[in-house]
């Protein structure tokens, strides 16, 4: 049967630091960047008549898993 050593798990957890990624400066986000306005889209109203149709007849099947 083994066992842990519960000095070996303590001092693993010990030497663990957090290691932050570095960027380029051409990734890292400018808060302060100016957002301009875009132009007014064209707006108006679109006019659709609906036409109703009976749905068709289906079409009659034999036996489609008899082949």
């Amino acid at each position: 049967m083994k066992t842990t050593d519960s000095k070996n798990t303590t001092n693993e957890k010990q030497k663990r630091h957090l290691v932050f990624p570095t960027y380029d400066e051409g990734d890292i986000l400018n808060l302060e960047a100016i957002i301009l306005t875009p132009p007014p889209r064209q707006s108006g109203t679109i006019r659709v008549k609906l036409i109703y149709e009976e749905p068709s007849r289906p079409i009659p099947v034999e036996n489609p898993w008899e082949e």
